[in-house]
């Protein structure tokens, strides 16, 4: 009886006491493992190869990103499909308007060959890159050029989302403020002054009437260092407006429609000027520089060469600017 008291008092005096975890909520889950893996792979990634180096995104960050621009209407991501369900989006974005905007013609704004493959293999799910290594791949295929500084963000925005998936898919997702990061909210605004203006010859007998009343053809407003012409309109189950461009200053008239001037102008006189196009909206930057229709055609408006091109990613790289909205009607 002695010895078994004295085993069971050296039991008792060398017991600890369980170590209990302390009670994490979701949303600090999916936080923490946002932070955890954000940290370690862009670490990684920079001690491998300085190039490879990307500014940091905190779940703040990803969140916003994903609300605003890559969850395309769906809550969160389903990790088992294949990832070219998400990455088809990035090709036309970077291949035609980066480069574009940043008037250069080097294929560091394009997606790499290889990273296309990456993509286009059916094998590779979304989930998969929350395997650090696959992300790591991922980005090294990139490069650390402008392609990989612009996909980072995009990517990471996606394992943010899968991570809450896997920690917290019940959890609400913040509405994000827009202004916050330099997104403007459209007001309403009043119409653009307008000017008087003479239509081109070949249209100056189009009737311009709708539902018998007569409209304001001639009249013009700012486009730029031209104007934007109102030459036309018809009526049927809606007000048709027609435009053309307008070179006060050579009595000179093109084509209003964007997407045809990938090669640049075609200014006709207005004997020449038979067709006419559309009235807006565009949206110009506030240095006059670029426009676009909205519609996926974006122009550099330099002074000697007016370059187009044509992409699917509407309204691309026009966030945080207060851009002119011109609509002539």
């Amino acid at each position: 009886m002695a010895n078994f008291d004295a085993g069971l008092e050296a039991r008792v005096m060398n017991w600890t006491l369980p170590r209990i975890q302390p009670l994490v909520s979701p949303p600090e889950h999916h936080k923490n493992a946002y932070k955890s893996y954000e940290e370690e792979v862009r670490t990684e990634l920079a001690a491998e190869e300085p190039s490879l180096s990307f500014a940091p995104r905190d779940s703040y960050d990803s969140e916003a990103k994903w609300v605003n621009e890559e969850s395309r209407g769906n809550q969160l991501p389903v990790p088992g499909l294949a990832i070219s369900t998400m990455s088809i989006t990035l090709r036309p974005a970077i291949a035609n308007f980066a480069r574009f905007r940043n008037g250069g013609e080097g294929n560091d704004h394009e997606m790499p060959a290889e990273l296309r493959a990456f993509f286009a293999d059916e094998s590779i799910t979304l989930g998969s890159l929350l395997e650090k290594e696959e992300f790591k791949r991922m980005m090294r295929l990139a490069g650390g050029g402008p392609y990989g500084k612009y996909l980072y963000p995009v990517v990471m925005s996606w394992v943010w989302a899968l991570l809450k998936q896997e920690h917290n898919p019940l959890g609400p997702i913040k509405k994000v403020d827009p202004q916050a990061f330099g997104i403007p909210l459209w007001k309403p605004r009043p119409p653009a002054p307008t000017k008087t203006g003479v239509r081109p010859d070949a249209l100056s007998d189009l009737d311009c009437a709708c539902w018998g009343d007569t409209a304001d053809c001639g009249k013009t407003t700012t486009f730029g260092s031209w104007e934007l012409m109102l030459v036309d309109v018809e009526c049927g189950d809606l007000y048709h407006p027609s435009c053309v461009l307008y070179d006060r200053e050579r009595a000179l008239y093109a084509s209003s429609d964007l997407s045809s001037m990938t090669t640049g102008i075609d200014w006709k006189t207005g004997a020449e000027m038979t067709s006419y196009s559309y009235c807006g909206p565009f949206l110009m930057s506030p240095s006059a520089s670029h426009m676009t229709n909205g519609q996926g055609t974006y122009c550099s408006l330099g002074p000697d060469e007016t370059r187009c091109i044509t992409t699917t990613a509407d309204f691309l790289g026009i966030r945080g600017e207060n851009w002119t909205w011109i609509h002539l009607r």
